[in-house]
């Protein structure tokens, strides 16, 4: 047996003993001066990233804003005239056509009595309230009472008028294909010696939300209620009434026109298969 003490490792082989008993933890690798390039770079593009979208959300603002005021302008409330006078000379802009019209006429008495009407102006406008035609008319027969103080008319205002013929050809120019916003409608179709599809005429006498106990109510009733406004306290002006008349249809079209179009398909489906 040999108690020999060992030697101790002196110098190199000493250090090697060492490190072979308490080895050291490796040091952290440095990242690459490729790598640091490249997240400086991603770093810099979402910063640029974000300003983008920063930017874009400001500019979408007034965008917005502006597509708004847009729409409103292109879709104002419909016109309606203060000023009752008629026509200087007649008007018939057929330009400012739209899908709706609104038609309003004034009558003079003629015959015995005055009893029956006769056409003395015809007023259309579209669906801003913009006048499409507005003339009077002149009267073969001879009037025995002008209506001042309800039709506007007077005398003068018939000299050198169209002739009933030149303003149906007119009127059916406007009326073909679209679709007649009226008040008793009946009555100036009559007058004008027309008659008008009757799925294409929309008639504030005849609706059934506008009428009071089943029965219709006056325009000037319907202008007050429904629009705040107040016509016919004197002499008519069928401009103002046709203007009203479109304005009532507006503020009530969506509802309207659902109704008419389940109307219209309830009757389709009740009318008998043809053979």
């Amino acid at each position: 047996m040999n108690n020999k003490p060992k030697k101790k490792p002196s110098g190199a082989g000493r250090a090697q003993h060492q490190a072979e008993r308490h080895p050291k933890t490796k040091p952290a690798m440095l990242p690459s001066s490729n790598w640091l390039q490249m997240k400086d770079s991603i770093k810099q593009q979402d910063e640029a990233k974000s300003k983008k979208r920063k930017i874009s959300k400001v500019s979408k603002e007034p965008r917005e804003n502006s597509h708004k005021k847009m729409r409103v302008a292109s879709n104002p409330q419909p016109i309606v005239h203060t000023d009752l006078s008629g026509p200087s000379c007649p008007i018939f802009n057929l330009n400012l056509l739209t899908h709706c019209v609104a038609m309003d006429c004034e009558m003079v008495g003629v015959g015995p009595g005055a009893t029956r009407s006769a056409l003395a102006r015809a007023s259309i406008v579209n669906y801003k309230g913009d006048v499409i035609l507005d003339t009077y008319v002149s009267v073969p027969e001879k009037i025995t009472d002008y209506r001042t103080w309800v039709s506007g008319i007077r005398p003068h205002d018939l000299v050198g008028a169209p002739s009933l013929a030149t303003v149906q050809q007119q009127v059916a120019e406007i009326l073909k294909g679209r679709v007649l916003i009226g008040h008793s409608l009946n009555n100036d179709l009559q007058a004008l010696l027309m008659d008008h599809p009757r799925k294409m005429i929309r008639d504030t006498a005849r609706y059934n939300p506008l009428r009071r106990n089943h029965r219709p109510q006056a325009l000037k009733t319907l202008a007050r209620s429904e629009l705040g406004l107040s016509i016919q306290s004197g002499e008519h002006s069928s401009v103002q009434d046709a203007q009203t008349v479109m304005a009532i249809y507006r503020k009530h079209r969506n509802e309207w026109e659902r109704q008419h179009m389940r109307a219209a398909t309830s009757f389709r489906k009740k009318a008998p298969a043809k053979t």
